[in-house]
């Protein structure tokens, strides 16, 4: 087995940085308490694609916390995998992974999309998820965007 990993109950996600796009990694998960450990479930593979490049702006500015971006993305075209959803989160510090959903879009969403909303924070971080048929998913770039001027 290869690397482990250790979170508090709560997180339900896993970032995995520094993998090779097109190479196959297999992901298993087990669940503990101070009783026991879960047996563990089946290995999982996945092969990382990449990223879709993304572009934020706002569309003006709203009442404080409201907002409207105009979020822009390109997807490498890959023949042996389809596209089944975009998910678009807003996170308050540049961390890897998805913050606060703020918008799913389907297959055939077009690019740009506005994406209107409400934010405890004047500040954030969007990041974009595709999904695709085979389960596997990428992560944008965090891109960094001020939702309202103070």
């Amino acid at each position: 087995m290869g690397n482990t990993r250790s979170y508090a109950y709560d997180v339900m996600f896993h970032f995995d940085a520094n993998l090779t796009n097109g190479v196959k990694y297999y992901y298993a998960v087990t669940a503990s308490n101070m009783i026991a450990e879960s047996n563990r479930t089946n290995f999982t593979p996945v092969v990382p694609v990449p990223a879709p490049h993304l572009t934020v702006s706002k569309v003006k500015d709203f009442d404080v916390p409201h907002y409207s971006l105009v979020i822009a993305w390109n997807t490498t075209k890959d023949d042996s995998r389809r596209i089944t959803g975009y998910k678009i989160f807003l996170n308050r510090d540049y961390a890897p992974g998805p913050g606060s959903p703020i918008a799913a879009l389907g297959a055939n969403a077009t690019s740009p999309v506005i994406v209107n909303g409400t934010s405890p924070y004047p500040s954030g971080f969007v990041t974009m998820v595709v999904e695709y048929d085979d389960g596997n998913i990428s992560y944008s770039e965090p891109m960094g965007v001020e939702i309202w001027i103070m």
